[in-house]
Formats: C-alpha cells, sequence, structure tokens
C-alpha cells in the first residue's frame, strides 16, 4: 500500500512538473512574498496592535495606519487570493491522493470534473467548489478564502 500511494505521489510531482507549474506556482508565491516583505514596513503599525496587551495611549478608535492606502492593501489581497485560487490544483491533487489513492480522482461534486485535468481546465471561481475544508489540504487554506465552515 506505502509504495503504490509513493509511486502516485512521484506520479502527482512528475505531472506538475512536467507542465511546468510547479515553477509557475513558485514563482507566483515567491512575487507574493516579495511584494508582502517589501510592504510590510508600511502595516507594521496595524500589525504591531496584534501584540499589545492594552492599546497604546493616545490610540483613536477612527484613526488608521497613514503610510498604507487601503488600495494597496486591497491589490495585495486581491493578487494574494488570485495566486491562491491559481494553486489550487495542486491542494486538490493532495487530497485527491489522500483520500482516493490517485492524484487524478476527483470528488464528487460535479459532473463535468471527474479527473484533475477537468479542474485545471475550470475558471478559478469553480476550482473553488472543490475546497470546503472537509479533506485534509482544504484546511491550508479554507478560512483564508472565506469558504462556509462545514
Amino acid at each position: 500500500m506505502l509504495a503504490k500511494r509513493h509511486a502516485e505521489f512521484v506520479d502527482l510531482l512528475e505531472y506538475f512538473a512536467d507542465n511546468g507549474l510547479l515553477r509557475k506556482y513558485a514563482e507566483l508565491l515567491l512575487g507574493r512574498l516579495a511584494h508582502f516583505v517589501d510592504r510590510f514596513k508600511y502595516v507594521i503599525p496595524a500589525f504591531a496592535l496584534l501584540f499589545y496587551e492594552k492599546k497604546p495611549k493616545g490610540l483613536k478608535k477612527d484613526k488608521g495606519i497613514t503610510t498604507a492606502s487601503f488600495e494597496d492593501v486591497k491589490s495585495f489581497y486581491s493578487d494574494t487570493y488570485e495566486v491562491l485560487s491559481e494553486m489550487l490544483p495542486l491542494l486538490v491533487a493532495y487530497n485527491n491522493l489522500r483520500y482516493r489513492g490517485n492524484f487524478q480522482a476527483m470528488k464528487h461534486i460535479r459532473k463535468d470534473v471527474v479527473t484533475l485535468d477537468d479542474l485545471i481546465g475550470r475558471s478559478k471561481g469553480e476550482r473553488l467548489q472543490f475546497v470546503d475544508g472537509s479533506e485534509a489540504f482544504d484546511r491550508l487554506l479554507f478560512r483564508r478564502f472565506d469558504l462556509p465552515p462545514t
């Protein structure tokens, strides 16, 4: 059983590598990380508030940070969402392997999506239907996509 899983895992990696998806996903993820590092200095004041036991004196409820605009934060969020939804087939493939024994075998949600290849051909929004928090690898992103709890 373990040897079969190992062989399937190698097949999964070869599939994503041969299709250039591993490289693409790595570049997208590293791009998002670099963007975050570049912008982090502007959100440090807001981020630091998470670590205070008591609010600093002089902090007003109706005041925000002035070093980063709403558009910067919104842009970062939406671009990151796009990258993560682009990478969903890898997460789904891991679930497929773990729960169905074959990285191509999809969970029965839609009749027109029976293989991972079918999923890859779908829009990013349609891909989200296959991540509902019920499988182990879903939980890596489940709360981050604001999906309803199961």
